[in-house]
């Protein structure tokens, strides 16, 4: 079974994608085609066949959060006549969501991990370029809202505060969703952790967009 985490930028895709991971049931989703990620070698032809061939549990769940683009071009022609069921991870707060993009720029880092430090950080305030990654924001849900609606029978739509509220029934709803037991034993924990260190720059910020 293959499954797709939808999603544009900034919703808490990470830390679902490491929940679902520990269970050791749900495939083992990662970026496998950003370049940030993987490099140079997610170009590679052979490179996606090798992913869906060895990144998934035991139990032969793969699990991919790619573009939308990407499972139109790369992965459906791929793997037809199998048609994989999608997650899509949803969040309000498109200033918000545009400042962290633009946050994640200007630091280079994108996610928080459990015990790690904080990145040090002196974030100069640019309304173009926040408008610029809300656009693009924007651009990637649209995307994603036309292909999926004509997918509604194969996909789960979930919500970051759902995830932030609940992340344990979240995972449950997934498995439900995917036809896949969890085992009693698991309980599933991120090892991403949210960062509030810029909370109250981000409200300040949004006021001034």
């Amino acid at each position: 079974m293959i499954y797709v985490i939808g999603c544009s930028a900034r919703v808490g895709s990470h830390h679902l994608q490491s929940l679902l991971r520990s269970t050791g049931v749900l495939g083992n989703p990662d970026e496998y085609l950003n370049t940030y990620c993987y490099g140079n070698q997610i170009s590679q032809r052979g490179w996606l066949p090798h992913v869906l061939g060895t990144s998934g549990t035991r139990n032969g769940v793969v699990g991919l959060k790619i573009s939308c683009a990407n499972v139109q071009d790369r992965l459906l022609p791929l793997i037809s006549p199998e048609v994989p069921k999608y997650l899509y991870l949803d969040r309000g707060d498109l200033d918000r969501r545009a400042i962290s993009y633009y946050l994640g720029e200007q630091s280079g880092s994108w996610h928080r991990y459990r015990g790690a430090p904080q990145v040090p950080m002196l974030p100069v305030f640019d309304a173009p370029a926040i408008r610029r990654a809300r656009k693009m924001i924007q651009r990637i849900d649209r995307e994603w809202f036309q292909f999926l609606s004509k997918q509604k029978d194969r996909t789960l739509y979930l919500t970051y505060a759902d995830l932030c509220a609940d992340p344990i029934a979240m995972v449950e709803r997934v498995s439900e969703f995917l036809g896949i037991e969890l085992p009693s034993s698991v309980v599933p924990i991120s090892d991403v952790v949210r960062n509030a260190h810029y909370d109250d720059l981000v409200a300040s910020w949004v006021k001034r967009l």
